[in-house]
Protein backbone atom coordinates (compact mmCIF):
# COMPACT_ATOMS: atom_id res chain seq x y z
CA UNK A 1 0.00 0.00 0.00
CA UNK A 2 1.33 3.63 -1.11
CA UNK A 3 1.89 6.11 1.53
CA UNK A 4 -0.91 7.95 -0.27
CA UNK A 5 -3.12 5.42 0.24
CA UNK A 6 -2.68 4.85 4.05
CA UNK A 7 -3.13 8.62 4.30
CA UNK A 8 -6.75 8.61 2.73
CA UNK A 9 -7.39 5.25 5.06
CA UNK A 10 -5.68 7.11 8.28
CA UNK A 11 -8.07 9.91 7.31
CA UNK A 12 -11.35 7.97 6.76
CA UNK A 13 -10.14 6.22 10.34
CA UNK A 14 -10.72 9.81 11.85
CA UNK A 15 -14.11 10.20 9.79
CA UNK A 16 -15.09 7.12 11.29
CA UNK A 17 -13.88 7.92 14.66
CA UNK A 18 -15.69 11.53 14.39
CA UNK A 19 -18.72 9.88 13.42
CA UNK A 20 -18.73 7.39 16.21
CA UNK A 21 -18.49 10.29 18.62
CA UNK A 22 -21.50 11.97 16.84
CA UNK A 23 -23.52 9.15 17.80
CA UNK A 24 -22.88 10.46 21.32
CA UNK A 25 -20.91 6.96 22.18
CA UNK A 26 -23.89 4.94 23.10
CA UNK A 27 -24.59 1.36 21.64
CA UNK A 28 -28.03 1.54 20.66
CA UNK A 29 -28.52 -2.12 22.31
CA UNK A 30 -27.35 -1.73 25.95
CA UNK A 31 -27.44 2.55 25.99
CA UNK A 32 -24.13 2.80 27.75
CA UNK A 33 -21.44 5.17 26.48
CA UNK A 34 -18.51 3.63 25.37
CA UNK A 35 -14.92 5.14 23.64
CA UNK A 36 -15.17 5.07 19.24
CA UNK A 37 -12.97 2.31 19.48
CA UNK A 38 -15.10 0.26 21.24
CA UNK A 39 -18.68 0.99 18.80
CA UNK A 40 -18.77 -0.64 15.27
CA UNK A 41 -20.74 0.02 12.84
CA UNK A 42 -23.77 -2.73 12.29
CA UNK A 43 -26.16 -2.99 9.33
CA UNK A 44 -29.47 -2.61 10.00
CA UNK A 45 -30.78 -4.89 6.32
CA UNK A 46 -28.49 -7.48 5.60
CA UNK A 47 -29.93 -7.55 2.32
CA UNK A 48 -28.68 -3.81 1.84
CA UNK A 49 -25.03 -4.50 2.70
CA UNK A 50 -22.75 -3.96 0.13
CA UNK A 51 -19.98 -4.45 2.11
CA UNK A 52 -18.35 -4.30 5.83
CA UNK A 53 -17.51 -0.82 6.55
CA UNK A 54 -13.78 -1.58 7.51
CA UNK A 55 -13.22 -3.14 4.02
CA UNK A 56 -15.27 -0.11 2.23
CA UNK A 57 -12.33 2.42 3.51
CA UNK A 58 -10.37 0.85 1.61
CA UNK A 59 -12.03 2.31 -0.98
CA UNK A 60 -13.02 6.00 -0.20
CA UNK A 61 -15.06 7.79 1.14
CA UNK A 62 -17.82 8.33 -1.04
CA UNK A 63 -18.39 4.38 -0.72
CA UNK A 64 -18.55 5.07 3.24
CA UNK A 65 -20.47 7.57 3.52
CA UNK A 66 -22.92 5.90 1.27
CA UNK A 67 -23.02 2.71 3.57
CA UNK A 68 -23.17 4.62 6.78
CA UNK A 69 -27.16 5.22 6.62
CA UNK A 70 -27.52 1.63 6.43
CA UNK A 71 -25.83 1.17 9.57
CA UNK A 72 -26.20 1.49 13.76
CA UNK A 73 -23.51 1.76 16.41
CA UNK A 74 -23.36 -1.42 18.69
CA UNK A 75 -20.40 -1.61 21.30
CA UNK A 76 -18.42 -4.56 20.57
CA UNK A 77 -19.95 -6.74 23.15
CA UNK A 78 -23.57 -6.34 21.99
CA UNK A 79 -22.39 -6.68 18.32
CA UNK A 80 -20.74 -9.87 19.09
CA UNK A 81 -23.75 -11.19 21.19
CA UNK A 82 -25.94 -10.07 18.34
CA UNK A 83 -24.51 -12.18 15.39
CA UNK A 84 -23.29 -15.05 17.20
CA UNK A 85 -24.92 -16.37 20.50
CA UNK A 86 -28.23 -14.47 21.49
CA UNK A 87 -31.23 -16.72 21.48
CA UNK A 88 -34.01 -15.84 18.86
CA UNK A 89 -36.94 -14.02 21.48
CA UNK A 90 -33.70 -11.78 22.73
CA UNK A 91 -32.60 -11.48 18.84
CA UNK A 92 -36.26 -10.06 18.33
CA UNK A 93 -36.32 -7.67 21.14
CA UNK A 94 -32.92 -6.46 19.06
CA UNK A 95 -33.86 -6.19 15.97
CA UNK A 96 -36.78 -4.07 16.87
CA UNK A 97 -34.75 -1.84 18.86
CA UNK A 98 -32.27 -1.48 16.50
CA UNK A 99 -34.94 -0.81 13.46
CA UNK A 100 -36.60 1.96 15.36
CA UNK A 101 -33.26 3.84 16.42
CA UNK A 102 -32.36 3.58 12.56
CA UNK A 103 -35.60 4.88 11.58
CA UNK A 104 -35.13 7.76 13.91
CA UNK A 105 -31.47 8.41 13.32
CA UNK A 106 -30.82 7.62 10.12
CA UNK A 107 -34.18 8.69 8.07
CA UNK A 108 -33.30 9.97 4.49
CA UNK A 109 -30.89 12.84 4.46
CA UNK A 110 -29.46 12.03 7.97
CA UNK A 111 -26.67 10.24 9.51
CA UNK A 112 -26.94 9.68 13.40
CA UNK A 113 -29.67 11.91 13.64
CA UNK A 114 -27.48 15.17 11.83
CA UNK A 115 -27.96 16.47 8.36
CA UNK A 116 -26.41 14.16 5.97
CA UNK A 117 -25.02 17.44 4.37
CA UNK A 118 -23.16 18.90 7.36
CA UNK A 119 -21.93 15.72 7.70
CA UNK A 120 -20.46 15.34 4.09
CA UNK A 121 -19.55 19.59 4.63
CA UNK A 122 -17.57 18.09 8.20
CA UNK A 123 -15.96 15.32 6.09
CA UNK A 124 -14.87 17.78 3.50
CA UNK A 125 -13.31 20.06 6.49
CA UNK A 126 -11.56 17.15 8.58
CA UNK A 127 -10.44 15.68 4.96
CA UNK A 128 -8.78 19.33 4.70
CA UNK A 129 -7.29 19.62 8.13
CA UNK A 130 -5.83 16.35 7.41
CA UNK A 131 -3.89 17.04 4.52
CA UNK A 132 -2.89 20.22 6.23
CA UNK A 133 -1.08 18.55 9.39
CA UNK A 134 0.18 15.58 7.09
CA UNK A 135 2.04 18.09 4.78
CA UNK A 136 3.32 19.80 7.82
CA UNK A 137 4.48 16.57 9.15
CA UNK A 138 6.17 16.27 6.30
CA UNK A 139 7.82 19.29 5.94
CA UNK A 140 9.02 18.91 9.21
CA UNK A 141 10.65 15.57 8.64
CA UNK A 142 12.13 16.89 5.95
CA UNK A 143 14.06 19.87 7.85
CA UNK A 144 15.10 17.17 10.62
CA UNK A 145 16.77 15.39 8.11
CA UNK A 146 18.38 17.73 6.31
CA UNK A 147 20.03 18.98 9.97
CA UNK A 148 21.04 15.31 10.39
CA UNK A 149 23.20 15.23 6.67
Amino acid sequence: MSGRDAGHIGYIDFLLFYLKNASCGRCVLCEKNFKADNLVFHHVYEITKVETISNLRKKGILYVLNELPKCVPLCISCHNQFTHTIEDETKIDHISKIKEWHSLYNRPGYLFGYPLNVMIATAVIVQKEFVQRKAKRRSKQSKNISKNI
